[in-house]
């Protein structure tokens, strides 16, 4: 393979790992994986042109170019659109809109606390419960030292 460029923020392989992409590479052919069908398809323009975009595209410049989420391949090709051959494909999943925004749970109440701050009292609770713990038995090691420390002086006495 040729030599490598640095880390696309598109070049990114399906294992997750930075892909190597040759010199020459300007941009990105786009295809798109449909569901049930292994094989991605080719993604046109709206001239029914093969898509391509600017190798340094960045994920938010993907999305606004695709606009509908998937799942898309992107191949490195040269600036006349060719394929660079044994180049490796890029992957990236675009989540469609309504899935990127959280829909807001409903607050649930436990004794008239919200549930997240009931939670939150637990767990400050059982902190402090801890550390309470640890100063006893601290208390308690320190006892029991210094009783032994005594036994062991009394004389004719082994411990």
């Amino acid at each position: 393979m040729a030599d490598v460029i640095e880390v696309l923020p598109l070049g990114w392989s399906e294992s997750g790992e930075p892909i190597r992409v040759p010199v020459g590479a300007t941009g990105w052919r786009v295809k798109l994986y449909r569901p049930g069908v292994k094989k991605p398809d080719l993604v046109r323009d709206e001239y029914g042109m093969p898509a391509m975009i600017p190798l340094q595209a960045t994920p938010e410049e993907f999305r606004s170019l695709m606009g509908a989420g998937g799942r898309y391949r992107l191949e490195p090709v040269f600036s006349d659109g060719r394929s660079i051959a044994d180049s490796e494909p890029a992957l990236i999943i675009l989540r469609e809109k309504a899935e990127e925004v959280a829909v807001p749970q409903q607050q649930q109440q436990v004794g008239g606390i919200d549930s997240n701050e009931l939670i939150l009292r637990l767990i400050e609770q059982h902190s402090e419960s801890t550390n309470r713990t640890h100063e006893l038995l601290n208390e308690m090691m320190s006892d029991h030292r210094a009783q032994v420390t005594a036994l062991a002086r009394v004389p004719g006495r082994s411990v």
